[in-house]
């Protein structure tokens, strides 16, 4: 049996550890940016991204709710939660999708896209194809359609 200054040595070394990795933090995880840096791995979701901001920029409410909304979501996190998902609810509860036909929707789709493209650079629009045409290749490249796969099953 060990003696318990070793057992209490390693508990010693194990908060440490376990202190040191809850304070260091990656860079841009303040921002929100941690969580958006593997969604942007996606293929497609990176011209989404700055399809989404670019478009955020444009409008002219944008200063507004991010003056109003920023305190409150510092102050009072748990409050705003709960009012997006009353707002979310209340949405789905009135069910306004019921009112946009579809015609109309296929009508507009084109200017919409069209819209939301205009504010994309060439080389994001180049990018984004490129990683949706690799992500789509590389399943077929994986394995050859002749050669089964050997596993414990099957050796």
């Amino acid at each position: 049996m060990r003696p318990p200054s070793t057992a209490l040595a390693r508990l010693a070394v194990s908060r440490e550890i376990l202190g040191n990795s809850l304070r260091a933090r990656p860079a841009g995880e303040g921002s929100g940016e941690g969580y958006f840096s593997g969604l942007k791995s996606l293929p497609g979701a990176a011209l989404l991204f700055e399809l989404s901001k670019t478009w955020w920029r444009q409008q002219p409410l944008a200063a507004a709710f991010n003056a109003s909304l920023l305190p409150l979501a510092r102050r009072h996190p748990v409050a705003l939660v709960c009012g997006a998902a009353l707002l979310g609810g209340l949405l789905v509860w009135a069910r306004p999708w019921r009112l946009v036909k579809p015609a109309l929707l296929a009508g507009l789709a084109q200017q919409l896209l069209s819209k939301a493209l205009s504010g994309a650079s060439l080389e994001s629009c180049l990018a984004a194809f490129g990683a949706m045409t690799q992500a789509s290749a590389a399943p077929a490249q994986a394995a050859p359609a002749g050669a089964p796969e050997r596993g414990p099953h099957n050796q």
